[in-house]
């Protein structure tokens, strides 16, 4: 049986829940987000953790050679996990976030993810 995880803010935690189960967000792997250029506009696929930021409002840039990344302050993250002080700033942990990452790395659906955030945070 899993150990319950620390509680994460509540109104954070339910806004991510609606945002993962709404299939407004097309997921990615590997990244927080991509961003692709189309005739239509661009393309952007999250992973679980990208989701939780972008509903979180952090701001997107571009770099000169065309990457999007999530800017924390003053600082761009273009790894799987966001910085610890904005983990901290909603109620995870680094280790919860790599567990987090490692389901959507896996293959599990947003809506089972979900489900395990519902349930253990």
């Amino acid at each position: 049986m899993e150990k319950k995880m620390k509680k994460m803010d509540p109104k954070v935690k339910a806004n991510w829940l609606t945002a993962l189960r709404s299939d407004a967000f097309k997921k990615c792997e590997g990244a927080l987000c991509t961003v692709q250029k189309t005739k239509k506009g661009e393309k952007c696929e999250f992973c679980v953790l990208g989701v939780l930021a972008e509903v979180q409002g952090v701001p997107r840039s571009t770099d000169k050679y065309g990457d999007t990344a999530f800017r924390f302050g003053k600082r761009t993250e273009e790894s799987s996990v966001p910085p610890d002080s904005f983990l901290k700033s909603v109620g995870l942990t680094h280790k919860t976030a790599q567990e987090l990452y490692t389901k959507n790395d896996d293959g599990e659906s947003f809506k089972s993810i979900a489900d395990y955030i519902e349930q253990n945070l």
